[in-house]
């Protein structure tokens, strides 16, 4: 979408954002199926804007202890947060 730009937090604006159709993601045991944006930034899988929080209604987050709990066609979820493992580094 060539006339299409994102403004991300730190102010910056992407411009050139590839748009997908119907895409599944499986995050846990929950299955999202949604249009989505593609933007170049490192590190970054899938970001979740305000839409998919709208569409739950009503949900319980706990930032602290980073989960969100939430009904969706009356099945119960619950979702954590997924940290990779942290790597020592020894030197000599």
């Amino acid at each position: 979408m060539p006339n299409m730009k994102f403004t991300v937090v730190d102010g910056n604006q992407i411009e050139n954002v590839g748009k997908f159709q119907n895409v599944e993601i499986k995050l846990q045991n929950y299955n999202l199926e949604s249009p989505f944006h593609m933007l170049q930034q490192g590190g970054i899988d899938v970001v979740l804007r305000i839409w998919w929080l709208q569409k739950l209604g009503t949900y319980f987050a706990n930032h602290q202890k980073h989960f969100i709990n939430f009904k969706w066609k009356g099945q119960k979820y619950k979702l954590f947060v997924f940290r990779p493992p942290h790597n020592k580094i020894v030197s000599s």
